[in-house]
Parts: structure tokens; C-alpha cells; sequence
């Protein structure tokens, strides 16, 4: 797009942005109010628009932030933007190294679901998944696990039912 820039004798500098389809005028008022003369043009520049573009820019909007902050105008139209509220949320990019191990994992823990399926029915997976989560998020060893597990199950059968 030719950005085009005006100068006047009182050294005051106007910039405007035309569009293919709108005529290009060769002067234009200063941009000073109080000038009161014309400015001529005496540069043109172009540009194009360059950042942060894809398909899926509304789903990444939607993913950094709250229902909540869309309605209020949040978003991120460039990489810069992207970056820094991605460390406002405690987040990273993983480099080549890790995405192949965690794809490795991945790919080990769908064997083992499928195995688990086989043996013992879709709700041992369920079991499984919410016993690898918890074991991650808390830093517990299998024991520490079964005894919180045995204590959890007999407390929610005692429970009575509310409605």
C-alpha cells in the first residue's frame, strides 16, 4: 500500500495511507491548524502488512483468553503479543527435543490404554488416565497413591447421597 508523505513551508510533516481505487492528491492541508497552507508531496512509501496471520487466530484468542476478556477487546494480533501473553499465563513453546519425547509418551500411553481397554473395560481407562494425572501433579509414588485412592473410594461410598 503506497503510503505517501507531505511537507509544508512551516516544516510540518502529513502522512496519508491511499487506497488502489482513491485519487492521490499532490497537496493537502498542513497538518499544523494553525498554518493554514498547503502541504506538498514529496515521498512515497509502501509497505505490506506483515504478523501474525492464519487460519486459526480466532481459536488462539480464544485459548489465551477468557469469554470475559473477548467480550472486553483482549486479543493478540501479533507474534510479540502472542509471546507475551503467553508468559503472562506461565507458558512456553517446546522446542523440537521435546515434542518428540512428549509425542513418544503420547504414543506409549495409547498402547497402554488400548492394552488396559482389552483387559479390563473402558472404565479401567478412565482409571488409569486420572491415576497418571494425579501421579504428575502431585509428585507421588505409586503407594502414596493407592493408599489415597482406597481412602477416597471408602469415604465416597460412606458418603451419604445429596441431592
Amino acid at each position: 500500500m503506497p503510503l505517501h508523505r507531505y511537507t509544508c513551508n512551516c516544516a510540518a510533516i502529513t502522512e496519508r495511507l491511499y487506497l488502489g481505487s482513491e485519487e492521490v492528491e499532490d497537496e493537502v492541508s498542513c497538518a499544523r491548524p494553525d498554518c493554514g497552507m498547503l502541504a506538498k508531496r514529496n515521498q512515497v512509501n509502501s509497505f505490506s502488512v506483515v504478523g501474525l496471520i492464519h487460519d486459526g487466530l480466532e481459536e488462539l484468542n480464544d485459548t489465551l483468553f477468557s469469554p470475559e476478556e473477548r467480550k472486553g477487546g483482549r486479543e493478540v494480533r501479533s507474534k510479540k503479543q502472542r509471546e507475551q501473553r503467553e508468559a503472562e499465563l506461565g507458558l512456553r513453546v517446546m522446542d523440537e527435543h521435546e515434542v518428540r519425547l512428549a509425542r513418544q509418551e503420547q504414543s506409549a500411553d495409547i498402547v497402554q490404554m488400548t492394552e488396559i481397554a482389552k483387559e479390563s473395560g473402558r472404565n479401567a481407562v478412565f482409571d488409569y488416565v486420572d491415576k497418571t494425572e494425579v501421579l504428575k501433579a502431585t509428585g507421588w509414588d505409586t503407594t502414596k497413591y493407592n493408599r489415597w485412592k482406597e481412602a477416597t473410594d471408602a469415604a465416597e461410598t460412606s458418603a451419604p447421597d445429596t441431592v
